[in-house]
């Protein structure tokens, strides 16, 4: 089994762009492809709000040039939580403990909160809950489809520990380069 990237690129609106990559270990490019647009994309849509969407996913083979697949997409945000969105930078840090040891992976999860799932700084209780109810399911799914979750030495993702407090997480600036 390869390493394969997995990047999820989001948007909101016109301007406000981010992106997730996630690491999986499948047969080949074409496998982990085919789980990231069948089983992860669909899933992380849980996680937006409906004004947020998936815009692309791009599949690669780190350290291999132009292998790569990448695929449009528009799957739109599916979160239920009313009130207004918080800005961006306001996400949800969710960690994945390794079983062995070591540092855990981490995601932060933008678009999803709202002024009514979150409040004093801290997610609600029941949106932690959906998180990790989320995400082990989506570890478990995407194991199913040949494609295992995994960090960056290769140990597979099967803990996800979200964390109360919302995380201030700076968007992306364009950097001027230097003379």
């Amino acid at each position: 089994m390869a390493q394969f990237l997995i990047q999820i690129k989001y948007q909101r609106g016109v301007g406000e762009k981010w992106s997730n990559v996630w690491r999986v270990e499948a047969a080949d490019l074409f496998t982990a492809s085919a789980a990231a647009l069948d089983t992860l994309a669909p899933a992380l849509a849980i996680f937006l709000n409906p004004s947020c969407q998936i815009v692309e996913v791009l599949t690669s083979t780190p350290g291999v040039p132009g292998a790569f697949i990448s695929a449009a997409e528009a799957i739109v945000g599916t979160n239920t939580g009313s009130g207004g969105i918080l800005p961006l930078f306001n996400c949800v840090k969710v960690l994945f403990p390794l079983l062995g040891g070591g540092r855990p992976d981490l995601k932060y999860l933008k678009g999803l909160l709202t002024e009514s799932n979150s409040g004093d700084e801290q997610v609600n209780s029941d949106v932690l809950t959906g998180i990790i109810s989320g995400f082990t399911t989506l570890i478990s799914e995407m194991a199913d489809a040949g494609a295992t979750l995994v960090d960056n030495s290769g140990a597979n993702y099967s803990v996800v520990t979200p964390q109360s407090a919302i995380q201030m997480r700076q968007m992306h600036r364009k950097r001027r380069r230097s003379p």
